[in-house]
């Protein structure tokens, strides 16, 4: 026992496995928090993921233990961190615009003029999506800090998963609620799952297309069909305003690597559980920026856990052959 304290104790001591730990504490919590919070016939399946769920961060935790390159840390990544919290945060509420409107223009223009750290500023703006009801400037400046630095200190971790930037962003801001003791906003949950789900798919499809097919940059592929999506639907349509928050955070998805979301089935198996996520997580958490890349991220770990459990049952099934 106290051998394997002494292991579990070093392994701590890497930087990859503690923003494993941080990433995965951040994912379970709020999962956990909605499971004894929800009240529906749902409650049953989403309990079940669970399991997929469990298997899907531990097969993280095996390859971050592995790791053991340099852990770097970029000051520049944690500072336009910052700044792409704020610019959101001016945009949306200065100019009156839709926070997935405000987020996806600034991770364009991030990607547009500075490629390099935009991943960082993409990051930053889903944390500058918090609502102004909840939190004021000075409030936003603490948020624009502790991302910024979550950020820097967490950027080698789950590599290739979508949803991890939201994810930061959601821990950075679920931060500062608690200590300023905020409450969250109460919404009304009128969602119709068919049309979660619709929109869900191609939220993930045709971004997932963009970067893998056409070889674009994860930020382009996500932030430039929510942009016109969210455009089309806000000022044109003029309906279904939901639709592009699901269209958003389902792009998310899709910024995973092909390792982590080898082809079009599992894609569609993570959308299906973004939808269902999304219907479960709509009245927990609101007023909170990363909340949308949570869900995302969420779904691609469940996704990874049932690879994995499928795998392992195959592979089972073959050696039964066998023998």
């Amino acid at each position: 026992m106290k051998k394997v304290l002494s292991q579990s104790f070093k392994n701590f001591k890497s930087p990859y496995v503690l923003s494993w730990f941080i990433l995965s504490f951040t994912i379970l919590y709020v999962y956990i928090t909605v499971l004894f919070e929800f009240s529906d016939w749902m409650i049953l399946i989403y309990a079940i993921l669970v399991i997929p769920l469990m298997f899907g961060l531990s097969n993280l935790y095996r390859e971050e233990r592995k790791r053991k390159t340099l852990f770097k840390i970029d000051y520049y990544d944690g500072i336009l961190a910052g700044i792409g919290v704020i610019l959101t945060y001016l945009i949306a509420h200065q100019l009156d615009l839709s926070a997935v409107i405000a987020s996806s223009f600034i991770g364009l223009l991030g990607f547009l003029l500075l490629k390099k750290y935009s991943v960082a500023i993409y990051c930053g703006s889903f944390a500058g999506m918090v609502s102004s009801f909840m939190f004021d400037y000075l409030e936003v400046a603490s948020i624009a800090i502790f991302c910024g630095l979550l950020f820097a200190l967490l950027k080698p971790a789950f590599k290739g998963m979508g949803g991890k930037l939201g994810t930061t962003a959601f821990l950075s801001t679920i931060l500062i609620a608690t200590f300023f003791e905020k409450d969250f906003m109460i919404v009304i949950n009128d969602l119709n799952i068919f049309r979660l789900i619709i929109i869900s798919l191609l939220g993930a499809i045709i971004p997932f297309y963009i970067q893998h097919y056409f070889k674009q940059s994860a930020v382009l592929a996500s932030a430039l069909p929510s942009l016109i999506f969210a455009l089309i639907m806000i000022y044109i349509v003029q309906d279904y305003l939901t639709c592009t928050v699901v269209f958003f955070s389902a792009s998310f998805i899709a910024m995973s690597s092909k390792r982590r979301i080898p082809n079009i089935l599992y894609l569609f198996i993570a959308a299906f559980i973004h939808a269902f996520l999304f219907l479960v997580y709509f009245e927990h958490y609101n007023g909170l920026g990363g909340k949308l890349g949570l869900m995302a991220l969420t779904s691609v770990v469940i996704t990874i856990g049932l690879k994995y459990l499928f795998e392992l049952i195959v592979t089972k099934y073959k050696t039964k052959g066998i023998e």
